[in-house]
């Protein structure tokens, strides 16, 4: 089977939640007012056990200083006008070193006219359709969000209204926590042999392991993994909370096949952001 993977990328602030999923966090981080980060990823590993990343960016550009952005599309109709197609769209991004939500604007007339924005970001994770107009409920062309370098961060493919990207980055002055999830089995054609699954794996690279990269032989791993695996058919996985990430942290998902029979899965993670 070929592999595929989609992500649907949310950012809630914390007067959205009202705290109200945050009933056993200790008070100083109630205090701290965190937002949620939620990622539910369909996906199907490639049919051999390799791991590869899900829902890959465009680019990962990681300024240090923040940059003003772009968007334009590659079709006319993405645009401002009642008749059009997509008219705005949301970045999930990092603003003024938080995790923050940014509504973006098509050109009022014509898609394929870039429009520079007046917020100035250091990183686009995900960005999704939030209005439209009458035209069309999906992308007329494929829309980026880049910045003024050309260089595109994410993309929202034409007749889609959901971008490429699930990694993400903790801004130097949050944490974030893992706050659960599940994963779920959902191929079911008969029995498989006890070793065939699906692996996921949530990779965390902080400011040291980033000098070096995640080969080096000298250092521990620096994944969580995941395994679904054995010869019945639908099954869950339960995927617990607490584990931290510190601030500069890339987070990175890859899937991969257990052995060499890729399968259907769905995935729900929910992580929490707060400043230091």
């Amino acid at each position: 089977m070929v592999e595929a993977s989609t992500c649907r990328m949310r950012l809630y602030k914390w007067y959205e939640i009202s705290g109200a999923i945050l009933g056993s966090l200790p008070s100083h981080v109630k205090a701290c007012e965190p937002s949620l980060l939620r990622l539910h990823i369909t996906g199907k590993p490639a049919d051999v056990a390799a791991f590869s990343e899900i829902s890959a960016p465009t680019n990962v550009i990681d300024v240090a200083a923040a940059v003003a952005i772009e968007t334009i599309s590659s079709a006319a109709g993405d645009n401002l006008t009642a008749g059009a197609d997509v008219q705005k769209i949301r970045a999930i991004c990092i603003q003024n070193d938080l995790l923050d939500n940014v509504d973006l604007s098509m050109d009022p007339t014509d898609g394929t006219t870039f429009v520079l924005h007046t917020e100035l970001l250091k990183e686009v994770f995900h960005s999704f359709s939030i209005a439209w107009g009458t035209n069309d409920k999906d992308a007329a062309g494929n829309i980026d969000i880049r910045n003024i370098a050309d260089s595109v961060f994410v993309q929202i493919a034409a007749a889609k209204n959901e971008s490429n990207g699930a990694r993400f980055k903790v801004p130097d002055s949050c944490v974030a926590m893992l706050y659960g999830g599940m994963l779920r089995r959902l191929t079911s054609s008969g029995a498989w042999a006890n070793d065939e699954g699906i692996k996921i794996r949530i990779i965390y690279i902080d400011d040291i392991d980033g000098a070096t990269g995640l080969v080096a032989a000298d250092r521990c791993q620096n994944w969580l993994e995941f395994v679904i695996a054995g010869q019945y058919g639908e099954q869950e996985l339960e995927i617990p909370k607490g584990f931290m990430f510190k601030s500069g942290s890339w987070v990175v998902f890859q899937h991969s096949s257990a052995v060499d029979a890729g399968e259907d899965y769905d995935l729900l993670l929910d992580f929490l952001v707060w400043k230091k």
